[in-house]
């Protein structure tokens, strides 16, 4: 797994201030995610209708997957409300998202580097940064794609782990226009990210100038090396770029 990039669009505050004090980012629960169809998607249901949707040969590779799901389902259940998620979006000239998120451009974006440390779940309990996949059917479609697979199947821990992924990298496709990824941690609350991870930091196009002053004095006197730019108008008319300053 190689070192991912994520552009995290913060507000100026104290939780923002106190994060990059302690070099932490947290994982939120899935219940507490800004969209409540997040992560809450009906399991049976869409198991149900992917059975009703494939040929002969996949209906048995279905049925016996809802056979084994009725004995893990209170597993998957609880196992999910332990998880937490760390979102972050793919790109940084997102205008949505800087009006969104980053404070209607008084914010910021932090680019972050996640190592493979960070994020190989085989080296501690994070497991990787996954691009959000929208689709309207997401699950139902994963089934249907479960029952084309062929030979040994997965061990009961893996099939969780991969259904429960699954369930929390899925949103509807209204969202698209985040371009989000998320990090999955099989626990939530705050956790190291290590200092040396933050590789930029953005200011938007009205981020004020106090404020501006604030975050550079910050990354100076907690040992941070990343570059510092600022968004500007590009040629373009409704274009961004990222200035180094």
């Amino acid at each position: 797994m190689k070192d991912s990039i994520g552009f995290k669009f913060r507000q100026i505050n104290k939780r923002l201030i106190e994060s990059l004090i302690t070099g932490e980012v947290y994982f939120s629960s899935p219940e507490k995610l800004n969209d409540p169809f997040d992560c809450q998607i009906d399991i049976k249901k869409s198991l149900k209708v992917a059975i009703g949707m494939v040929e002969r040969n996949q209906k048995q590779i279905l049925l016996s997957i809802q056979e084994r799901l009725d004995t893990l389902f209170s597993e998957v259940e609880r196992d999910i409300t332990t998880f937490g998620v760390w979102s972050c979006s793919l790109e940084l000239k997102n205008s949505l998202m800087w009006s969104h998120y980053g404070d209607e451009h008084r914010g910021i974006c932090l680019t972050y580097k996640l190592s493979e440390k960070f994020t190989d779940h085989t080296l501690g309990e994070v497991i990787g940064l996954h691009p959000v996949e929208y689709a309207e059917n997401p699950i139902t479609d994963w089934f249907i794609e479960q029952s084309k697979i062929t030979g040994e199947p997965p061990s009961s821990m893996e099939f969780i782990t991969s259904l429960i992924v699954k369930l929390l990298i899925s949103k509807d496709v209204c969202w698209k226009y985040e371009k989000e990824g998320r990090v999955i941690s099989k626990t939530q609350g705050l956790k190291e990210i290590g200092k040396p991870a933050l590789q930029q930091v953005c200011f938007g196009l009205r981020t004020p100038e106090n404020d501006k002053n604030l975050i550079k004095h910050i990354l100076s006197s907690h040992g941070y090396k990343a570059t510092i730019c600022e968004m500007i108008r590009s040629d373009n008319d409704f274009g961004l770029e990222a200035k180094e300053i």
